[in-house]
């Protein structure tokens, strides 16, 4: 909370402060009420639905008050165009909702747009998995034959430890790639603890690992020469995910041993891949999809055909023509970020590419809020180009 007061502060002698004060009370409610919805601290949800719509209402005040500056317009009727892009292929208008967190970045700062997320998300996740452990608030413990889960105050078991992982990533953000032996080693002991208590794979190796590469490699990170000389590669590492990801749904078989036994490893993620896919289809633009899975207290639900790999999902539900624009994004974010020696927000979008292939979460922007800086990003370029665009028709036309 100390860096969000001194980026404020840092903003009122620039004389940027409204802004950031706008920024940090909308996003803040934002972020709070959808959290807050997914833990079972059993606040009605009419009261987050306010705090929720509020924080809309905050973000739309933020709009007007901006429009009347050009450059600012530009950039709102860039994302305004991508909005309503990603509404006829989302099929959801919760989505277009979300995407107003989106326009409140106009005009922020990506390390101030980090600062907030690590702030909210860690204040909540502190709260809530403190009252869990405390008793105040239900830890539901799931039990099967191979696994036990605390859901720590939450209603699934992996809500926990994959916000931990995306506040590792803001912090590494913020801390430009660099961390101390003390942060690395509180970073793993939190790490581990959730592992333990949650039993959740995949975030616990893309927490060991991006707190091991960066402690390890920050110099070389720094120098840039890894990832200037593998920048394309780099670059194509979500299509990559994608692609290896989505085949191996598409391919699996059930009478197998091999693909069995990947199949469990995965906890039956192939099988429900191999199952969507055959049921839905793929289409350019996507389909109405309701999506069944397990979460507190309806465990078993009737019908449950959730799919957790980011890529299928969007393939499936938003279309493929979707899935494209979202991993060009991707790409396009990891070569802007080498070109401005920014190396470690280049590698942070190729581990969260590599996470989104078993977890649904390369586009959601209450635990991601990189998706949220790539549009900003792109939509400030496009504006860019625009205004180059209009010097060179003035001085052709005098």
């Amino acid at each position: 909370m100390r860096s969000i007061a001194k980026s404020i502060r840092d903003r009122q002698r620039e004389g940027l402060d409204t802004d950031a004060v706008i920024f940090i009370v909308a996003v803040s409610m934002f972020l709070v009420s959808v959290i807050v919805d997914m833990s079972l601290l059993g606040i009605d949800t009419r009261v987050t639905q306010v705090l929720r719509y509020a924080g809309y209402g905050i973000i739309l005040y933020k709009l007007v008050k901006d429009i009347y500056d050009r450059n600012t317009l530009v950039k709102y009727l860039v994302i305004f165009s991508m909005l309503i892009v990603g509404y006829v292929f989302n099929h959801n208008k919760v989505m277009l909702l979300y995407s107003l967190v989106v326009l409140a970045t106009i005009n922020i700062e990506s390390k101030l747009l980090m600062k907030i997320y690590f702030a909210v998300q860690g204040m909540i996740l502190l709260i809530i998995v403190t009252m869990s452990q405390l008793g105040m608030v239900l830890d539901y413990v799931n039990k099967s034959i191979d696994r036990t889960r605390h859901y720590l105050g939450f209603d699934h078991a992996t809500t926990a430890p994959i916000l931990f992982l995306f506040m590792l990533m803001e912090y590494i953000y913020i801390r430009k790639g660099k961390l101390t032996l003390l942060e690395y080693l509180a970073g793993m002991g939190i790490v581990t603890y959730f592992y333990k208590l949650t039993d959740t794979n995949m975030a616990f190796w893309i927490c060991v690992a991006t707190l091991t590469f960066f402690f390890i490699i920050q110099l070389w990170i720094d120098k840039g020469y890894i990832t200037e000389t593998f920048r394309y590669l780099l670059a194509l590492s979500p299509w990559f995910a994608a692609a290896l990801s989505i085949w191996a749904q598409y391919a699996f078989k059930a009478e197998n041993a091999t693909w069995m036994k990947l199949d469990e490893f995965f906890h039956t993620r192939l099988r429900l891949g191999y199952e969507a896919i055959n049921t839905y289809g793929f289409s350019l633009f996507g389909r109405d999809i309701t999506w069944i899975g397990s979460s507190f207290p309806d465990m078993n639900p009737k019908g449950y055909n959730y799919v957790d790999c980011s890529y299928l999902q969007i393939a499936l539900q938003q279309g493929l023509i979707f899935l494209c624009i979202v991993l060009a994004m991707y790409s396009y974010i990891i070569l802007k970020m080498t070109r401005e020696k920014k190396y470690y927000g280049a590698w942070i979008c190729v581990f969260i590419s590599v996470f989104s292939m078993t977890e649904p979460r390369l586009v959601n922007v209450v635990f991601n809020p990189f998706v949220i800086l790539a549009l900003t990003i792109i939509t400030t370029d496009v504006s860019e180009y625009v205004k180059r665009l209009e010097i060179k028709r003035k001085r052709a036309y005098g």
